[in-house]
């Protein structure tokens, strides 16, 4: 290994000059009262074999690396007292600050976070270099952790926040001055394998792909290269949704030629076809000439060439390992204390690499956090909310069920109501002596509404609208997906009760009703507590009207033949959802999420994540048809209880945008989909 460059402290390059390594080490020899000629040769040889034969990239070589390697020879050749003068030069040039005030509260990392500087790290340190060297034990590493603390709060004023390199940097030479040479010498090899250990797992290795780019000389960008490198953990598909979805994007102006690109391929207003590709070229017109990596123009026939506007590619920032990186950092964050937040950071990231677990797209998404551990955006971390029936007056669903709903949305939740509290079609309205327009014609502007958040935002907006069997509105909420215009942006679903599939069993009539509001006995009752549940409007005694009769089969093969020609209606079995429910005693399921695989009561959310079975699945055998596997239960077992970790952490991450949904959710903790 050649060293050509060093890396000095704030950065900057400079040439490597192993005379001034010589120098250094004369001047201390000679502070020591030894003779140099040629001593000093022989050690600055010595020094420049050991960085050549211990360290990892020589492109990565750093002074304080120099100086540790200084150490580790002076102390091989039993020179503690030139090494403690060695240190003590150095340290005149390195600290050229004012003594400032006592009290040093932070430090940073080596990842830029900022975290509480705690003297208990530095004690298990010294405490852990003796053990290794024998030299002390608990008594004395306690000094020497009193000593480092004190040097430390002199050393630097209230308002710097020394680096753990800086922190580790006193210790070396605080172990060095107390004579404590072996120790040293343990503490310094330990920072050089850990460092080694560092390079190494953040070593980029050139991929096949980036190989075959390079020698077909198409053009790459240092982007280019660091996210196909890195995003080698998916297939050709998985790679497309995930850079796309989930990785964080750079502006458009920043694009420049080498760079890859999210490019849509295909225009389609709700599903546009996207592919990965390299800029090669920028055209006129705000256009670029694009070398395709995926789709149907990487092809020879096409020369694997595309051209489209700039405004039509997206750049990612983030590899699929960084996006990794960065989703673990952000949900162990809420861990209490830095021991806890780094052990579960690489439980959680190992279990992402190794596609053990999968969290829902709002967190892989939105989990962010900044160098002091705060929360960085907006973005909810929940894929999907329930909110309450929208209640039966214009006030209600206008200004407090869609206003809720547009928030939500625009936050990147998706959406579940049931309509069932809104009186039916026809209803007398009495506030303005006319009839109502019924709960499907409210349904439609939901639907629009949810219609104007997917052209706003980066991801379409989700809706789910559900209507149950007892509501008269019944019949035409099943159809309504049939008429062109009226609901184009939501999936439906009826509910279904018990009772309803009793009356299909034996072919019985069954009632389309709705409370009795127009009574004057009970109209102010309705006012205050309808809130949607027939079967406890009833319960209490009070009247319904029944505005249509049918046969109970007829609705049911109505409600079959829409969902086999369309796929819709979907039909949920609700008070079986609540039968089951754990929490139906206290906090009832009204509504699924826009997917229906999670029924949830009002202010409720899905905070999603799933388990990669097959990624526990192990190759043990053959036989005629080919290989044979067994799950790996135990490390299943594990990765279910980290997910299940990682997604009660994102309840104290994620931002609450209704003070309802955090009370919610707090109470309940509910995780899983």
């Amino acid at each position: 290994m050649q060293i050509d460059h060093v890396i000095k402290r704030g950065g900057s390059n400079q040439t490597f000059e192993p005379d001034k390594i010589k120098k250094s080490i004369s001047q201390a020899i000679i502070n020591a009262g030894l003779k140099d000629n040629p001593l000093s040769g022989k050690l600055s040889r010595q020094v420049i074999s050991y960085l050549e034969e211990n360290l990892v990239d020589e492109s990565q070589i750093t002074t304080d690396d120099i100086r540790s390697a200084v150490n580790i020879v002076l102390l091989d050749n039993d020179f503690p007292e030139v090494a403690k003068i060695y240190f003590k030069t150095r340290g005149k040039k390195m600290d050229k600050q004012a003594q400032a005030p006592i009290g040093v509260k932070k430090i940073t990392k080596r990842d830029g976070s900022v975290v509480d500087f705690d003297k208990n790290k530095v004690f298990n340190a010294v405490y852990k270099a003796g053990q290794a060297s024998g030299e002390y034990g608990h008594d004395e590493a306690h000094k020497l952790a009193d000593i480092v603390t004190s040097v430390v709060e002199h050393k630097f004023s209230q308002s710097t926040v020394p680096s753990v390199e800086e922190i580790q940097d006193i210790i070396e030479i605080i172990l060095i001055q107390s004579n404590w040479a072996r120790t040293a010498k343990h503490f310094i090899l330990y920072r050089e394998q850990r460092k080694n250990i560092r390079l190494e797992k953040g070593k980029e290795v050139t991929s096949e792909e980036v190989k075959k780019l390079q020698e077909e000389n198409v053009t790459l960008s240092k982007q280019a290269k660091l996210i196909i490198n890195n995003s080698t953990n998916f297939d050709e598909l998985g790679r497309i949704i995930f850079l796309d979805r989930y990785s964080i994007k750079d502006k458009r102006e920043d694009i420049a030629l080498g760079d890859l690109v999210i490019v849509i391929t295909k225009e389609d207003r709700k599903y546009p076809k996207k592919d990965l590709g390299i800029i090669q070229e920028m055209l006129p017109g705000d256009k670029a000439r694009l070398r395709m990596l995926t789709g149907v123009y990487a092809d020879k026939q096409n020369n694997f060439e595309f051209v489209q506007d700039i405004f039509k590619c997206d750049k990612p920032r983030e590899s699929i390992n960084d996006a990794h990186r960065r989703i673990a950092k952000a949900v162990a964050s809420v861990e209490e204390g830095e021991d806890k937040k780094s052990k579960f950071f690489e439980e959680f990231f190992e279990a992402l690499q190794k596609k053990y677990i999968q969290p829902g797209g709002r967190i892989m998404t939105g989990a962010n956090v900044d160098q002091h551990g705060n929360y960085t955006s907006n973005l909810t971390l929940f894929n999907c909310y329930v909110l309450p029936s929208p209640l039966d007056s214009r006030k209600a669903i206008v200004k407090d069920s869609l206003h809720q709903m547009v928030e939500v949305m625009s936050r990147g939740g998706g959406v579940g109501m049931s309509l069932s509290a809104l009186r039916p079609r026809y209803a007398y309205v009495k506030g303005v002596h006319g009839k109502s327009s019924g709960s499907v014609s409210w349904a439609g502007l939901f639907s629009y509404a949810t219609g104007l958040i997917e052209q706003g935002g980066s991801r379409r907006g989700a809706l789910m609208l559900m209507q149950w069997d007892w509501h008269p509105d019944v019949i035409e909420f099943i159809a309504s997906k049939t008429a062109a215009g009226q609901i184009e942006n939501a999936n439906i679903s009826v509910m279904v009760s018990d009772d309803f599939m009793d009356a299909v069993k034996n072919n019985r009539e069954w009632n389309l009703e709705f409370p009795d509001y127009e009574n004057p006995a009970y109209s102010d009752i309705y006012d205050n507590t309808w809130k949607g549940d027939l079967h406890a409007w009833k319960a209490a005694g009070y009247p319904t009207k029944v505005y249509k009769t049918v046969k109970a089969r007829d609705l049911w093969e109505k409600l079959v033949a829409s969902a086999h020609a369309s796929a819709e209606p979907g039909v949920v079995f609700m008070e079986r959802y609540n039968k089951m429910s754990n929490s139906h005693y206290f906090n009832q399921v009204i509504c699924t999420n826009p997917c229906g695989e999670q029924g949830l009561p009002g202010w409720g959310v899905c905070n999603l994540g799933h388990l990669y079975l097959a990624s526990f699945a192990r190759e043990v055998g053959q036989d005629d048809l080919g290989p044979t596997y067994d799950m790996d239960w135990d490390e299943l077992k594990k990765a279910a209880r980290t997910l299940t970790r990682f997604l009660d952490n994102v309840i104290d991450l994620t931002p609450y945008h209704f003070q309802e949904n955090e009370d919610n959710q707090k109470n309940e903790r509910r995780v899983g989909g």
